[in-house]
């Protein structure tokens, strides 16, 4: 028997398919975050003097911030993806793809700066103080009175954390599906 455990249950493909999301998406990360604050806690106990502890206060803020939320999401959904899409050597050619797939990201980025920037978009940041970032904006919005800068960071971004966990989650259903062993 090689391959995954899961996928020699006798049941549909939906339900292999939703126990491997649940145990990868779900039970797996809470039991780090678990064993995470037992250790601080430990740790805390043992050497109180040093250490004061509970620095899984800090860890929690990721929580409250949509945009960390849904990097964990796509982050997690990736390697579920590469864990259901390669049969051996499943780290080595993770981190490989991983690789590959930063690098055509860059390439991809700096062609549109490129491009942009022969056709005069950023002679406007010379003179002007643009705010990437503003705090009273959704994570989302878009208006058409943005800058192309800020116009394309939020769509790499809802690119990126909705769009691509998506079709991760459906070429992982589908792999899943179809994957023989």
């Amino acid at each position: 028997k090689k391959g995954l455990n899961e996928v020699m249950l006798p049941a549909l493909g939906l339900e292999k398919y939703l126990n491997m999301m649940l145990f990868c998406r779900i039970i797996v990360p809470l039991s780090a975050f678990v064993l995470y604050g037992a250790m601080d806690s430990l740790i805390a106990l043992i050497f109180p003097k040093y250490f004061n502890g509970f620095t899984i206060g800090g860890f929690m803020t990721i929580f409250t911030d949509l945009g960390d939320l849904l990097m964990i999401n796509l982050i997690l959904q990736s390697v579920f993806f590469f864990n259901v899409l390669f049969s051996s050597r499943k780290i080595l050619k993770s981190i490989g793809a991983f690789m590959l797939i930063g690098v055509a990201t860059t390439i991809l980025s700096a062609t549109v700066m490129i491009i942009a920037d022969k056709a005069g978009t950023f002679e406007s940041l010379a003179r002007t103080d643009i705010t990437i970032y503003k705090g009273d904006r959704g994570y989302f919005d878009i208006n058409k009175s943005d800058h192309f800068l800020f116009i394309y960071l939020q769509l790499v971004r809802i690119f990126t954390t909705i769009v691509v966990p998506i079709g991760l989650m459906i070429g992982s259903y589908f792999i899943l599906k179809n994957k023989r062993y």
